[in-house]
């Protein structure tokens, strides 16, 4: 037999969970950030009259070690222990950062901007808090936002995700409708502390 080069494979006997990530908090870090569409005019779904500005992002995240031991519920009502799903990835819902305009036929959308501070805070991105007066004339505490993201100030963060289902179909190439249940996140939260497991999920 001639000598070659070799590489390796280590059966592992124990069988993967099958289905979506169960729905609830999973401690996470999120391993990329991506800017999926820049200045998209979007009708308000209030006022069909009335259009905004928007970039939107997606996150991506990894389930950590401290959900070892926490238990879950699959898609069937079983029980699930979170061990199962360390490593799992779980994309985010629609990150909107709703921008100004020099267009007058664009309206600003301050108020949809209250998912995008939430994910800021979660990984404690640094922004500021100004006093600003409002349309009566008020002082107001306002989030100054910034509109494009350091990847660096965010990816390795660890946070608790919210998990969600959303059902999907589609029709593929050949006709045929295709079904199913995918796992997103539908809030992000502050991880307090620091974990009880230290072996992170390295993002690479």
């Amino acid at each position: 037999m001639f000598e070659t080069e070799t590489t390796y494979f280590t059966p592992d006997d124990k069988k993967k969970p099958s289905g979506p990530i169960p729905k609830g908090k999973w401690y996470a870090m999120v391993i990329d950030v991506d800017k999926v569409l820049t200045d998209k005019m979007i009708t308000s779904r209030h006022d069909k009259t009335v259009t905004h500005l928007a970039d939107k992002y997606i996150f991506r995240y990894r389930l950590h070690e401290d959900n070892e031991g926490m238990s879950f519920e699959d898609t069937d009502g079983n029980e699930v222990l979170g061990d199962d799903y360390v490593g799992y990835e779980v994309k985010s819902n629609s990150i909107w950062v709703w921008k100004k305009s020099d267009d007058p036929n664009v309206t600003p959308n301050d108020a949809g901007n209250f998912r995008y501070s939430t994910v800021l805070k979660a990984v404690d991105y640094p922004f500021n808090v100004v006093d600003m007066e409002d349309s009566k004339g008020e002082m107001k505490k306002r989030y100054e936002l910034p509109v494009d993201i350091d990847d660096s100030e965010i990816v390795g963060k660890r946070v608790i995700i919210e998990v969600i289902h959303n059902d999907y179909s589609f029709t593929n190439d050949a006709g045929e409708l295709k079904e199913g249940t995918s796992s997103k996140e539908l809030g992000v939260y502050k991880w307090e502390g620091e974990p009880k497991n230290n072996k992170d999920s390295v993002p690479f």
